[in-house]
């Protein structure tokens, strides 16, 4: 499916801009890490990725070339794309704004269009291909609202939209919407260049108002308003719009190598110099083993049989390659102190993460499983907070013995991205933190023990 966006993204530059706008929105697409991290996974995000920008190019073909027979596939892809998430039924209106004001962008011509059966045959093509494919959105619509399991989509929707909280969501607390994917979520998925060159891309195409260029910022608009409001934000919810800012991004860069040629060329080598270094580095941490199989051999060669093992629960954890049966496991389950958040006092909490210790003679955890999380709220949660901070930072009775850590790395650059969004780096190279308990463990804990009966988050006083 990666592949296959990165062809289309090139056929459909070079059908209506020309190859140098083919080649170099391709280029984008294909060497921008976010692309090649998902390219790895087996998620919906790419998936949906190619289906919505199958509709657009077949969408923007049928309208140029006036073919009913092109307009009901288009509606047949629209139909795939919104059984597959469901704002892909997004693209089926616009798909019919281009179709309505026509390559001439003719709001006159409008009404008249709107008569016409093969927009409504399109659209009864696209309804029938969504409800064969999820056929419950007509029969058992109230499946979508149910929420009493963790799969459950309305149970999903309440985390995306910060109605229920969760440990991951901690970490979005305290963005800003809209804003917060340009100044941070961008930038670790394509670098900075390429962010500034999107920005400018999209504004040039809404100001110049060419016909194609409109109708991919329209989608690019419609996307991007369903999800930049949500309080969880996760970078790959971007890679929807990464062949359409991608497109416009390279009609910009043609635009600016025409008018101003050696100045538009030097502009366009260094984005193209950096978004290929960036890419190239992300990609270089497949070839390098796991920091979390890393660390299992250390351990393994380092720690002694039937030492205990602090270790924690989560999507994240590390307790998976740590063999049971040879060390001692102690599940740090800090999801406790979270769910019984507001009914327990900041010393008495501070007591249970000492208890889940006491025994152990090391720690082994990620930092992108809960460290992070809880960092990002010290006045929400201080315990968790503080627990967390003062560990790695050796304040509670242990040093750090090792840290793995595989980052993107090309020619010497380090690209390193340790405060990134969490899913970003979480699932294939986060780091492994490995502490071992030291004598001041008991004197560690009375101190902070003693200091939060003073704290000014705590109501312990």
């Amino acid at each position: 499916c990666s592949l296959m966006t990165v062809a289309l993204v090139f056929w459909l530059g070079r059908r209506h801009w020309g190859l140098g706008v083919g080649a170099l929105s391709a280029f984008f697409v294909a060497a921008t890490p976010v692309a090649v991290q998902q390219a790895h996974f087996y998620t919906v995000d790419g998936i949906f990725t190619l289906l919505a920008l199958a509709v657009l190019g077949v969408g923007l073909q049928a309208v140029a070339a006036d073919r009913r027979e092109l307009l009901l596939w288009a509606g047949v892809l629209v139909g795939l794309a919104g059984a597959t998430r469901l704002n892909g039924l997004l693209l089926g209106a616009v798909v019919a704004l281009a179709f309505l004001l026509g390559r001439d962008l003719d709001w006159r011509g409008a009404m008249a269009r709107l008569k016409r059966p093969d927009l409504w045959l399109a659209g009864l093509a696209a309804l029938v291909t969504l409800l064969l494919l999820q056929p419950y959105l007509a029969t058992q619509p109230e499946i979508l609202l149910r929420d009493d399991f963790s799969d459950d989509f309305g149970y999903s929707l309440k985390i995306a939209s910060g109605e229920v909280m969760r440990p991951w969501s901690m970490v979005d607390l305290h963005t800003v919407p809209f804003l917060h994917y340009w100044t941070h979520l961008w930038p670790q998925a394509v670098g900075w260049p390429l962010t500034v060159l999107f920005a400018l891309g999209f504004g040039w195409a809404l100001w110049r108002r060419e016909w194609a260029g409109l109708v991919i910022a329209c989608w690019c608009g419609l996307y991007f308003l369903t999800i930049g409001g949500l309080h969880t934000k996760h970078v790959r919810y971007l890679l929807p719009l990464l062949p359409g800012l991608s497109l416009l991004a390279a009609v910009l860069g043609v635009e600016l190598y025409r008018r101003w040629r050696w100045p538009g060329l030097a502009a366009m080598g260094l984005v193209g110099v950096y978004t290929a270094a960036y890419g190239i580095a992300f990609a270089g941490i497949y070839r390098v083993e796991d920091s979390r199989v890393q660390a299992a051999r250390w351990v393994f060669a380092h720690v002694p049989r039937g030492q205990n093992i602090g270790l924690e629960t989560g999507g994240f954890s590390v307790q998976g390659l740590v063999d049971g049966q040879r060390y001692g496991k102690h599940f740090i389950n800090s999801s406790r102190l979270f769910s019984t958040h507001g009914y327990m006092l900041c010393g008495t909490g501070a007591e249970y993460l000492r208890g889940q210790l006491d025994e152990a003679h090391f720690v082994a955890f990620t930092d992108v499983n809960r460290y992070r999380q809880y960092a990002a709220v010290p006045n929400r949660h201080p315990v968790l907070h503080d627990f967390y901070t003062k560990l790695v930072a050796g304040e509670l009775g242990f040093a750090l013995e090792e840290r793995f850590k595989v980052s993107p790395v090309f020619w010497g650059i380090d690209f390193g991205n340790d405060w990134a969004e969490p899913s970003f780096y979480g699932y294939d190279h986060p780091a492994v933190l490995i502490l071992r308990r030291t004598d001041e463990f008991d004197a560690a804990w009375a101190a902070w023990k003693r200091s939060l009966a003073t704290d000014e988050r705590c109501v312990d006083g």
